[in-house]
């Protein structure tokens, strides 16, 4: 479990560092899901649906899924399950 939390770590570092408009980065594990929430009231309505795209294929690189979430203007709430393949 250390090793996971050192991803989201790293992760939600990450994020802080390269999308600048950020005003909150979460990743928390919930009912053995991954939930994902970022705000950025600067994220338009596509930018938006673009970075869920891009937390999707970054967490499908690290062996999730998507599942669902609400994709809005400046805000994602985002879930995700651990592969069975992975």
């Amino acid at each position: 479990m250390e090793r996971i939390t050192g991803t989201w770590t790293k992760l939600k570092d990450a994020m802080n560092k390269l999308i600048w408009d950020l005003s909150e980065f979460e990743v928390a594990s919930k009912d053995g899901n991954l939930l994902v929430r970022c705000i950025s009231p600067k994220f338009s309505e596509s930018y938006s649906v673009l970075f869920s795209r891009f937390l999707e294929g970054a967490l499908n690189a690290l062996g999730y899924e998507f599942v669902d979430g609400d994709i809005l203007k400046g805000v994602l709430n985002l879930r995700f399950k651990e592969s069975k393949g992975g």
